[in-house]
């Protein structure tokens, strides 16, 4: 080997073994524990723009670095990135599956939009097929192991439901207040995530509380709630 050579091969080995870390670095910025499960209601027929906020959502968690794999999509309709319809079948396994495959290093998102709920008294979430109560919701969270909860919850009423979820290691928002009713819930939560001025604390990062307040100062007619 010439006497130059030497220097180049570790010059080499060396360049190499800092992309490898730098490889690896990357891949445990994104935690492959995150998991989310994203809920559209077809009570009634599936409202598309309440879809399209919940698909904003869900390419939101991409971009961030969970897979297609952790997370659960349940809507009706065609779309590619389902995982089945808004039953409450299929919404029990979701939570189940959370149960199961949440970790204490898991950011875990909920996010149930249930249109036309307008009961007044019960907190309780319509689907096609029945009724799934804010007390089973309680009792499922309680079931996940996690390091961050973020749950939101849309709809009219959807601050009764929102109430009775809270804990000391939880983010719950819900888009409007409890005795609240309109006929387009303006809250896009998804549309918080992305307003860079959301950033108070100058991190890089919006956060889903960042993102609550940018909401809340951008729409009228509601008032969303963060607990």
């Amino acid at each position: 080997m010439a006497r130059n050579s030497l220097p180049l091969l570790c010059l080499v080995c060396t360049g190499f073994l800092v992309a490898s870390m730098l490889l690896i670095g990357n891949v445990d910025a994104q935690n492959s524990d995150d998991k989310a499960l994203i809920i559209v209601s077809s009570y009634n027929g599936t409202n598309q723009f309440e879809l399209d906020k919940a698909i904003d959502l869900y390419d939101y968690l991409i971009d961030r670095g969970l897979q297609k794999e952790d997370i659960q999509f349940l809507c009706t309709g065609t779309l590619a990135i389902r995982d089945g319809d808004p039953t409450t079948s299929n919404i029990v396994n979701g939570f189940e599956w959370l149960a199961e495959d949440a970790t204490t290093n898991s950011d875990v998102f909920i996010y149930v939009s249930d249109h036309t709920h307008a009961i007044s008294s019960d907190p309780f979430y319509r689907f096609s097929d029945g009724n799934i109560y804010s007390s089973d919701i309680e009792d499922w969270l309680d079931d996940i192991s996690y390091s961050t909860l973020n749950y939101i919850t849309l709809g009219d009423h959807s601050g009764l439901i929102g109430s009775d979820l809270t804990d000391t290691d939880r983010t719950v928002i819900s888009s409007m207040g409890s005795a609240q009713s309109v006929s387009i819930d303006a809250f896009d939560i998804a549309r918080g995530l992305a307003d860079t001025e959301a950033d108070t604390d100058n991190d890089g990062i919006v956060s889903f509380e960042e993102a609550f307040y940018s909401e809340e100062n951008l729409i009228t007619g509601q008032d969303p709630v963060i607990w």
